[in-house]
């Protein structure tokens, strides 16, 4: 991509999210609130001299959710000329694949570490699992422990404080066998993360305390946002087992929740890029396309599926390499291809 940024002029702007420089990672969860990360990335435009300037936005996994949300905002419309979305879809759209009665199993089963990773003390409890994942992933470009450790709190904010995205209910025995035979990625990790902060399955739970104590601490700041509830997106509480939990046991927080802030449409030029042997984040799923054009969230919205790379998109990266470079090629074209549609 570097050759055609000179070939066009442009100039890139790479920036790690708040918790991977040592003198940019406060300790504090409470400080990973997502609606700061989004401040963030306007501060570091501002920094870069992009405050009257119109820019193009890219980001991927963590990157790509925040991206979203910053999309998303009023000054947004005046400043993106375009984002794109590395193997992470519009997340009303993510949210409806988690839960409700719309939900889909293997995107459930795929992300349901969001369960253990919200929680404010999941730093302290994950930490072999953190080192672990660390280690696998030296010599790769990917983070260190210290990093790593920071990165969780990342769901903290976006989940537990802000609401930004959904969490799959924690599933079943049978569901969890299930899903590990289908894929065995997903499972290694769920399995790890599992054995070190267990949250059984169960119909009830004395819990749901840290989530309205977390919304509590944020609440003194006003969402720019509006609750956008498209009929195709429905992530409501009517399933039997939703109601028979609710109303017979009382609310458990183990049977995952809808979004409580959704960010509605995106206004500007969106293009998706999805690695179609993501274990993860199954932006590949066919009702992440249906879901994305038929509630009108992107009304300029591009997708492209990249057959045989996993959640790095176009790296040679253990969570999911491409298995042949012109595939990689294949999504760094796309991209490029996209910013310079939407460039002046």
């Amino acid at each position: 991509m570097s050759g055609r940024r000179r070939e066009k002029n442009l100039r890139a702007l790479a920036c790690n999210l708040r918790g991977y420089s040592s003198r940019a990672a406060p300790s504090p969860p409470s400080a990973y609130d997502y609606d700061l990360l989004a401040e963030d990335t306007w501060n570091l435009a501002d920094a870069a001299g992009l405050a009257k300037q119109k820019f193009h936005l890219v980001g991927h996994d963590h990157g790509a959710v925040l991206g979203w949300v910053v999309s998303a905002s009023a000054r947004a419309k005046k400043q993106l000329l375009s984002y794109t979305s590395l193997a992470i879809a519009h997340v009303d759209v993510l949210g409806s694949l988690l839960y409700g009665k719309h939900a889909v199993e293997k995107q459930q089963f795929g992300v349901n570490y969001f369960n253990q990773f919200m929680k404010k003390d999941a730093p302290k409890k994950l930490k072999p699992f953190i080192k672990a994942s660390a280690n696998g992933l030296a010599g790769h470009g990917g983070a260190s422990a210290y990093q790593a450790s920071n990165g969780v709190k990342w769901y903290y904010g976006a989940i537990t404080m802000r609401g930004y995205v959904a969490v799959p209910p924690v599933l079943s025995p049978m569901q969890f066998a299930t899903g590990c035979y289908h894929n065995a990625m997903a499972c290694g990790m769920l399995t790890f993360v599992s054995s070190l902060l267990p949250i059984p399955y169960s119909l009830t739970n004395i819990g749901g305390e840290e989530s309205s104590s977390s919304h509590e601490e944020s609440s003194h700041q006003e969402s720019t946002h509006e609750e956008v509830r498209a009929p195709a997106l429905s992530q409501d509480d009517s399933s039997v087992h939703s109601l028979f939990s609710k109303y017979v046991f009382g609310d458990d927080s183990r049977n995952g929740h809808a979004q409580r802030k959704r960010i509605g449409t995106i206004s500007v030029p969106s293009h998706l890029v999805c690695g179609a042997q993501d274990a993860f984040t199954l932006c590949w799923l066919p009702e992440v396309k249906k879901r994305t054009i038929g509630s009108g969230l992107v009304p300029q919205y591009s997708y492209l599926n990249v057959q045989g790379c996993g959640h790095a998109v176009f790296h040679m990266h253990p969570m999911g390499e491409c298995t042949d470079e012109s595939q990689a090629k294949q999504a760094i074209d796309s991209i490029t291809a996209f910013l310079d549609a939407h460039s002046p």
